[in-house]
C-alpha cells in the first residue's frame, strides 16, 4: 500500500486498513479520539548544503562520496578530527567491512 512516509497518500490507505484490521479482530480502540490512532510529533534533520567532510587535501560531496546516518537522538556535535573509517558502499555486501573490523 506504499505506506511507508507517513507523508503520502499510502501511508493513509495502509493505515485505515490496520485500524479496519484490528477493529475487526475485536480490539478497543485507545486513541486520542475514540479511535485506533495516536498522533505524534515527527522532527527531519538534514545537512546544511554549505555542510562538507574534508580528508586531508580531498572534500567529500555528501549523497555522493558519503551519507549520514543518525539515530536522531540528542544534539548535533562537531566531527572535527574524529577517525575516518571506510564502511564499503551502502547496499553492496562484498565491499562492507566486517563488524569484527569496525
Amino acid at each position: 500500500m506504499l505506506g511507508r512516509s507517513y507523508v503520502d497518500a499510502g501511508h493513509d490507505r495502509a493505515t485505515a486498513y490496520l485500524a479496519r484490521e484490528v477493529a475487526r479482530l475485536g480490539l478497543r480502540p485507545a486513541g486520542e479520539h475514540g479511535d485506533f490512532f495516536q498522533a505524534f510529533h515527527m522532527y527531519w534533520r538534514r545537512l546544511s548544503s554549505a555542510s562538507r567532510l574534508v580528508v586531508g587535501d580531498y572534500t567529500l560531496v555528501v549523497g555522493r562520496d558519503f551519507k549520514v546516518f543518525s539515530a536522531g537522538r540528542g544534539q548535533p556535535r562537531s566531527m572535527d578530527g574524529a577517525q575516518v573509517i571506510y564502511g564499503g558502499i551502502a547496499g553492496d555486501s562484498t565491499t562492507q567491512i566486517s563488524s569484527a573490523a569496525a
